[in-house]
């Protein structure tokens, strides 16, 4: 499990491991690391996100894109990926 990083990009193709990539304002049909065993997390239905942007200027909140994603959610994508 990591953050949209460039440690997901290795674990995902050097390791060739399970990976969960947890995404914020990264757009995951873009940055997300490839790989068969690459799952992404992300928090959907905000109109801001993704957004690309290294500052957050959201009216939700900063970074609600990240702090409301919930451990139910990520939880369910990380038994995905272990399943596989």
């Amino acid at each position: 499990i990591a953050n949209d990083s460039g440690v997901s990009h290795l674990a995902a193709t050097m390791a060739n491991v399970p990976t969960l990539v947890l995404f914020g304002p990264g757009d995951p049909d873009y940055i997300a690391p490839k790989g068969k065993r690459v799952f992404s997390s992300r928090l959907g239905g905000l109109r801001c996100s993704p957004c690309e942007k290294p500052y957050c200027a959201a009216p939700y909140g900063y970074q609600a894109c990240l702090r409301k994603l919930s451990v139910s959610a990520v939880f369910e994508q990380v038994q995905r990926a272990l399943s596989v």
